[in-house]
């Protein structure tokens, strides 16, 4: 029709449609509350519960209860489920595997 339509994208979408080098920052910068989620995990640095400011490390029996994740991600327009290692779904994400899952999920996030 010859109409220019004004599309207001984050730099990571641009930078990937365009074919470019995304980076984590770039990522950061776009899902900020997830790529906070991820270092935590990382990390094992969870805010505080009493609310006192501050982080705290969870021990594995109450890590694996409050992350509760497996090996998945939902991904993709439509949303489909992929699995970060075979039988992803029936791997919980525990203190031992979390910098795994972690390296996964970003890898996974930036194709």
């Amino acid at each position: 029709s010859g109409e220019r339509l004004a599309l207001t994208l984050p730099p990571f979408v641009w930078r990937k449609l365009a074919g470019h080098p995304v980076g984590w920052a770039d990522f950061a910068a776009f899902e900020p509350e997830l790529a906070a989620l991820y270092d935590r995990i990382a990390r094992n640095a969870f805010p505080k519960a009493d609310g006192s400011g501050g982080e705290e490390a969870y021990p594995p029996e109450v890590f694996e209860d409050c992350i509760a994740l497996d090996f998945t991600l939902s991904l993709g327009v439509p949303m489909r489920t992929v699995e970060l290692v075979p039988g992803g779904a029936r791997v919980g994400v525990t203190l031992e595997n979390r910098g795994e899952f972690v390296r996964l999920a970003r890898e996974a996030r930036m194709r």
